[in-house]
């Protein structure tokens, strides 16, 4: 398929650089900006109501499994080729953040080694831990089974980090679990999300990253 540029590109830096859009939508995926934050969100290959029909079942039984400390469970809903990414802060890097094999994923919390996770978001501070730790802090850090907004290849969080979620994982279908704030005083500076990132593999639908994120 040939796709036509209507604007000339440019070069700075002996690099490339074309529009974000055309970028987006010639790999059949939909861009959206967002004024307020000056963020742009990359959506889905499926819509939120198709997306929602195939991977309702499997995502309740995912957060409930996260809910329940249940890792037996979740190493079950797991990629066996690609474990699970972990990403405290929603920008995706593979080389950086911490994969836990399927096999490894019912260890739990008997597993007390310590990782490098990635850094706090501000201050760049790494983020050094033990599973456990890392749990409460960044998977389960809230009742998100009982969230009340789920968004099915929809975002509903937007910080201040890039959401890289659709160039790393294009042919995914993302869950979505978000409290838009706690205290009124903050006026909803203080919200939570979990993304839930599912990719086919085979003919069924495996949990491959888990992305935390907040304001």
């Amino acid at each position: 398929k040939v796709e036509i540029l209507l604007e000339a590109p440019e070069i700075r830096e002996e690099k490339v650089f074309i529009p974000l859009r055309f970028a987006i939508e010639s790999m059949g995926a939909n861009i959206r900006w967002d004024a307020s934050t000056h963020t742009a969100a990359i959506e889905a290959f499926l819509s939120p109501s198709d997306a929602k029909e195939q991977i309702s079942s499997i995502a309740d039984k995912t957060i409930l499994a996260l809910k329940n400390k249940d890792f037996r469970t979740l190493s079950e809903m797991s990629s066996q080729e690609q474990g699970i990414l972990f990403v405290p802060y929603s920008y995706v890097d593979k080389k950086r953040q911490i994969i836990i094999s399927h096999e490894n994923i019912s260890e739990g919390f008997d597993n007390t080694k310590t990782y490098l996770w990635g850094t706090e978001d501000g201050t760049g501070d790494p983020i050094s831990t033990t599973f456990e730790s890392y749990y409460k802090r960044f998977v389960y850090s809230h009742d998100f089974a009982n969230a009340p907004k789920v968004g099915f290849n929809m975002t509903l969080g937007s910080g201040n980090s890039l959401n890289n979620i659709r160039m790393i994982y294009p042919e995914s279908i993302v869950v979505e679990y978000y409290f838009d704030g706690f205290d009124p005083k903050y006026e909803g500076m203080d919200w939570k999300s979990l993304r839930l990132v599912f990719e086919k593999e085979a003919d069924r639908w495996v949990l491959v990253a888990i992305i935390h994120n907040q304001w």
